[in-house]
């Protein structure tokens, strides 16, 4: 089995190229819904951050933890931020790790994991590829607008804190332009694809997985 790493910047569009490639055949994690089940009302990972960030965060009169709210906590300062990484990564890596091993036994030929902190992480070497979608960032801040309803000074607080561009393009193994035509998006989906199938079957490799 080949394990990719999905990644971009927020806005990017990675949610949408993930579809494309699990509608081709591939087994496709999403991160954010990892993160979301993990953050369940009495999970180890609520009763942790509500052990750091208190009640406040809750929604008034449920035990769900209230997005927003943790959110306008943590992306005004990295101090706030670290805490709730420390509580939510290696979690998620435990999840990631079960995902995978699940998908391999099922006989799964391409496994993606679709996280936008692969890098950030550190997490790349759980990947046999890193597939980087690249989207200019004025097309991602009028996504993030329209799509989560930010406001412009809340979608640069969140990109000031991941890597730009330029770096992530350093560990990237294939690049998906997402600027143009949703048309051109899923050629060059479609054409990455076709050779992460012929990497897979290439017995002169050796991956993990």
């Amino acid at each position: 089995m080949l394990s990719i790493g999905l990644t971009g910047g927020i806005g990017a569009g990675k949610t949408t190229i993930a579809k494309l490639f699990k509608k081709l055949g591939a087994t496709v994690m999403e991160a954010d819904q990892a993160v979301h089940d993990l953050l369940n009302p009495g999970t180890p990972v609520w009763r942790d951050i509500i052990s750091i960030f208190g009640p406040s965060i809750l929604l008034p009169g449920k035990n769900e933890i209230n997005l927003c709210c943790l959110s306008g906590l943590v992306f005004r300062e990295y101090k706030a931020l670290k805490p709730l990484l420390d509580i939510i990564y290696p979690r998620l890596k435990e999840a990631l790790n079960r995902q995978k091993a699940m998908a391999s036994r099922e006989g799964a030929r391409i496994f993606l994991f679709d996280g936008s902190q692969i890098l950030e992480a550190g997490w790349d070497d759980l990947f046999d590829i890193i597939v980087l979608v690249m989207t200019g960032v004025d097309i991602s801040k009028k996504r993030l607008s329209h799509k989560d309803g930010l406001s412009m000074g809340q979608i640069c607080l969140r990109m000031g804190f991941q890597w730009p561009e330029w770096v992530k393009m350093r560990y990237a193994d294939f690049f998906i332009d997402n600027n143009g035509p949703i048309s051109k998006t899923e050629r060059t989906v479609e054409f990455v694809y076709g050779q992460l199938v012929e990497i897979s079957k290439a017995k002169k490799y050796q991956f993990v997985g």
